[in-house]
């Protein structure tokens, strides 16, 4: 065996060793790659909403209703329509809604001003079987955060939306919570 065979096997081997190497990072990447596509497509089947591009739809029953308001955890009595809120503050508004024609929960609910923001909602929690029409599910309370820093100052009011369990639309929960930022 020559001396240039013997440095040029080394090379080769660490060649081949990084080529492989190379292979099974690739074919790990693509199978991680393929996990989280199925993940999100498994999390998120539903394309991503568009409120702006939904119908108001009109129940005869309620699809909603607000029963605890707190402005910077103080809670406030209820009802009450107009609330005061010093910015930055935080205003929390707990309730329960539904999708009433389809007698089930909706796929999401929001907070929005009047100027266009729109705040997602925690849903599907507990919510207290006192609060909520009969027959509506027991899993239908929603939680979400308006924070006041960012909105303009003065009042302005905040509608709650439940959009249908189908996405083909929203109801409207009605009165909304006029929202007086200073």
């Amino acid at each position: 065996m020559s001396a240039a065979t013997s440095r040029s096997e080394p090379a080769a081997r660490i060649r081949r060793e990084t080529l492989l190497m190379l292979a099974i990072s690739a074919a790990a990447l693509g199978v991680v790659a393929a996990i989280v596509t199925w993940t999100a497509s498994a999390c998120h089947a539903q394309p991503p909403l568009l409120l702006e591009t939904l119908p108001s739809l009109r129940a005869s029953a309620a699809a909603g209703a607000v029963t605890q308001l707190n402005v910077d955890g103080a809670a406030l009595k209820l009802p009450r329509t107009t609330v005061r809120a010093v910015s930055p503050a935080r205003v929390e508004i707990r309730g329960w809604a539904y999708d009433p024609l389809a007698g089930q929960n909706g796929s999401d609910v929001f907070a929005m001003t009047e100027s266009g923001r729109t705040f997602r909602a925690s849903y599907q929690g507990d919510r207290d079987p006192r609060d909520a029409p009969r027959g509506s599910p027991s899993n239908s309370g929603f939680h979400v955060v308006v924070p006041t820093a960012g909105l303009a100052q003065g009042p302005q009011r905040v509608k709650l939306l439940v959009v249908a369990a189908d996405r083909s639309g929203y109801y409207d929960f009605g009165v909304p919570i006029v929202l007086d930022v200073q």
